[in-house]
């Protein structure tokens, strides 16, 4: 597969991200815990309703607050669930002892093994689609920096193929090329460690 060079690729190592606020982290289950309150609270009320119209009200509130709660509680498990297969499909497609990284690994070599390129494009290609992200935020931003970082380090060694091998721009390609290959090598290794502390 071609593909095109840019001449304005800077390659620069990705910064490694900050943990996400212990609140936001906690909103989630904060909003459960509200909305098991509010069903507590409305049972309450409708054992402590002084007429009929009132009792139903709070009934009503109470039955409107637990179908809210049992739905909330569902989503969350489903989202959870669709991101641990879609994490475990992560590591079966790009593993650490594949083809494609045990190559970047090895910084300095001129010509990519035709399935290591192939492993990082079927990569790119095949999780540019709805059913491939997370649906933890924190979790698909580092999966789109991995993405970023292979299409760099495939436009770059695509220009290297073609260059010719004694020029000095060979040389520089040669080290913008290493530098892609440690950006994707860090991105990689920064999903799989945040899915296993998130999932």
């Amino acid at each position: 597969m071609s593909i095109s060079s840019r001449p304005d690729d800077g390659v620069a190592a990705p910064a490694r991200p900050t943990a996400p606020s212990s609140v936001l982290r906690c909103f989630a289950g904060l909003r459960r815990w509200l909305s098991l309150a509010v069903v507590v609270l409305a049972a309450y009320a409708a054992g402590a309703a002084p007429d009929r119209e009132a009792l139903h009200s709070a009934a009503a509130a109470a039955a409107i607050a637990f179908v809210a709660y049992v739905h909330q509680d569902r989503r969350t498990r489903l989202r959870a669930e669709h991101d641990r297969q879609l994490y475990r499909r992560f590591l079966h497609e790009l593993p650490a002892d594949g083809a494609a990284l045990r190559f970047l690994r090895r910084p300095g070599t001129d010509s990519a093994p035709r399935a290591a390129i192939e492993a990082l494009e079927r990569f790119l290609t095949g999780w540019h689609n709805v059913e491939s992200e997370f649906t933890n935020e924190y979790l698909g931003s580092h999966l789109r920096q991995l993405q970023r970082a292979i299409g760099v380090l495939l436009r770059l060694q695509a220009e290297q193929a073609q260059g010719a091998a004694a020029s000095a721009r060979h040389e520089v390609l040669r080290g913008r090329v290493a530098a892609a290959a440690a950006a994707v090598l860090l991105a990689h290794q920064e999903l799989v460690w945040q899915g296993r502390r998130l999932l």
